[in-house]
């Protein structure tokens, strides 16, 4: 196998696998599906379709929305998405077809690119504003029409987003609830092999950071927040338990999979609407080890801690190493403001300048060449363009394998069911619904859902035989231009890679020098100090992995991919090895009652660990001497 090749794969199995998991539960998939169907079915019955398919598409965009928000600024994101989608599509329809459309989507798209990353509202408002200005920009009316689609439009956004205010309050507790669900099935992924495997770890932690996230906008009450504040510690203490656990004594199968099922059991009780019970006791874990003693320990307490957030019975005021400094923390800050995003120059604005000249582009091209269904090629830019090569070459793959997909499943359905509008109907209601689930989730599968979705729409609108063969050229061509566009413009992550290396570095260093000061003496590092070691190396891991993966599929070698992976994988089990021993540390000493740096932490678990610091710091090294080399080949 060659170098190239081995990249690739490696870069592939890196996306695979951490795929984030779906964070829509099945109440609110079907409130969202329900609005959408029940515009299509009044279409069908006035015998007006092509009209109230607008109201699907407004329902639709309202229902991409994901958040757990309190109920103000809830009131205060639907209304301003609701103004900004109508007013775009107002517009849209005025100007499609014409020049001024390809200016003004492309101006649209460059607000979008470079604020996208100030906040999340201006990232839903900006790319829903942005996606329905290039779909109603081609699919243009007689002025006198205008009016009466943008009212269905307006009715289908007012309609999605009232259901939402009115379902809130259990909507955002399903949400919170999926989220939970979500770390502990992180959890129980890495119990599925003999050690810790590095994806499966990273993805734990960053499910870790969805919940925080998620507890820290919600807004609950405070008896509420408690409660899910300790489920959430609970899990916290879970994955340290489980890391330490396969670090330290390297459990056999039957022990990895009583644990991964009383893992999954709990997730599928917090993951609904009804508080759903085990129907049989779970299988034991043989608690024959200090290390196992407190894998066991930590599974009771997230039994514990959920059954008192279905009950309301009394929970533990202290858990050891909870995640509540995690959750009060601020959210990062931005890199800059929204209207300083917009100056030229600056490192947001540079993608609001690919967005701009992708995107207005392809506008471009639909108003040049008479393409049928024009609205789809800039529609998959604005999609597929990434900041960096990476990640646009991601989306373009798992988008061109979606709408494929889609371009296949969708006439072989019509085909099998009919194509009468009820035949139709039942279609959509499966499509829409693999939409909301997937959108934040396998990308591969969300385009899948989106593009068939808009593909039943407008067939319903417009059955002329070509549509599907025409959305698939523009998928693809419009996958081409973004790969363009980020070309003339990269934004490379081996850039930044050298910088993130040495963050790791240090902040691994640091935490195995507390460590090794608190094995000898118990007081000369604080378990905050060591908690606070935990979170800066998880963040600098996770921060470096998206540029591993960029740098792996970025042409040339200039960035060292190699040698980069090596360190990414050598500090990722630096982290594992750590968290293992912190764990022994602070809660196999005090639960064992021996004396501090005593039996938990072993002289084999020490050569262990030390081991494991030497491969990171040879793999630094390395890099380091890599990056040297090309550089001095570069000036000679």
């Amino acid at each position: 196998m060659t170098e190239r090749m081995w990249l690739l794969r490696e870069a592939l199995r890196r996306v695979l696998s951490l795929a984030p998991l779906p964070p829509a539960t099945w109440p609110s998939i079907a409130r969202r599906v329900a609005v959408i169907i029940a515009f299509f079915a009044l279409g069908i019955t006035i015998g007006d379709l092509a009209t109230t398919v607008a109201a699907c598409f407004g329902a639709l965009q309202v229902g991409l929305v994901e958040a757990a928000l309190p109920l103000r600024r809830l009131v205060r994101l639907l209304l301003l998405l609701g103004a900004a989608c109508i007013a775009t599509v107002t517009v849209a329809m005025l100007i499609g077809g014409t020049w001024w459309a390809v200016l003004g989507i492309a101006a649209l798209a460059y607000v979008f690119g470079a604020t996208a990353s100030t906040g999340a509202n201006a990232m839903t408002i900006g790319v829903s504003g942005l996606a329905l200005a290039v779909i109603f920009a081609g699919s243009p009316v007689p002025p006198a029409q205008v009016p009466g689609v943008v009212g269905w439009f307006a009715l289908g956004v007012a309609v999605q987003s009232a259901l939402w205010l009115i379902t809130w309050s259990p909507e955002r507790r399903w949400f919170a609830r999926r989220a939970l669900a979500n770390k502990l099935r992180a959890d129980a992924m890495m119990l599925r092999s003999e050690t810790i495997v590095i994806p499966s770890l990273v993805r734990a932690h960053a499910q870790s950071d969805v919940v925080a996230g998620v507890l820290r906008s919600a807004g609950f009450p405070a008896e509420q927040e408690r409660r899910l504040t300790s489920a959430f510690s609970a899990s916290i203490v879970a994955t340290r338990a489980i890391v330490a656990w396969q670090m330290l004594e390297r459990p056999g199968e039957h022990d990895r999979m009583a644990a991964g099922v009383r893992l999954e059991q709990q997730a599928h009780r917090l993951d609904g609407w009804l508080a759903r019970r085990p129907h049989a006791p779970p299988p034991a874990v043989a608690a024959a080890s200090p290390a196992a003693a407190g894998l066991v320990r930590s599974l009771d307490e997230i039994d514990r801690s959920i059954a008192a957030l279905d009950d309301g019975g009394p929970i533990a005021d202290v858990v050891a190493l909870t995640g509540a400094a995690r959750i009060k923390a601020p959210a990062p800050a931005n890199a800059g403001g929204f209207l300083a995003a917009l100056k030229p120059g600056t490192g947001l604005s540079r993608h609001g300048l690919r967005m701009a000249i992708g995107v207005g582009l392809a506008e471009a091209v639909t108003v040049i060449v008479p393409l049928g269904h024009s609205f789809w090629l800039p529609l998959t830019v604005v999609f597929v363009l990434r900041p960096d090569w990476s990640f646009t070459v991601v989306r373009g793959g798992n988008r061109l394998a979606g709408n494929l997909a889609a371009v296949a499943a969708v006439p072989a359905m019509l085909l099998i069911l009919s194509t009468s509008p009820w035949a139709m109907l039942v279609i959509l209601i499966g499509l829409a619904a693999v939409t909301f689930r997937w959108f934040f989730g396998n990308y591969a599968i969300a385009s899948f859902g989106v593009a068939g979705t808009i593909l039943l729409l407008s067939y319903a609108t417009n059955p002329v035989d070509d549509l599907f063969a025409a959305r698939f050229v523009s998928t693809f061509v419009g996958a081409l231009i973004a790969i363009l566009v980020v070309l003339a413009i990269p934004g490379w992550s081996r850039s930044v890679a050298p910088a993130q290396v040495e963050s790791v570095v240090a902040v691994l260093t640091r935490w195995r020098s507390d460590i090794a000061r608190r094995s000898k003496d118990h007081g000369s590092v604080s378990e905050a100090a060591l908690d606070a070691d935990v979170a800066d190396a998880r963040r600098a891991l996770i921060e470096l992995e998206p540029s591993v993966t960029g740098v792996l599929l970025e042409p040339g070698d200039k960035g060292r991919p190699v040698e980069l992976a090596m360190v990414f994988a050598s500090g990722a089990r630096e982290l594992a090895a750590l968290t293992a021993s912190t764990y022994a540390l602070v809660t196999l000493d005090e639960s064992s009652g021996e004396p501090p740096g005593g039996e938990p932490l072993t002289s084999a678990s020490r050569a262990d660990l030390s081991s494991v610091a030497s491969d990171l710091d040879r793999a630094v090294l390395a890099y380091r001497e890599a990056l040297s080399s090309t550089r001095n080949t570069r000036l000679s």
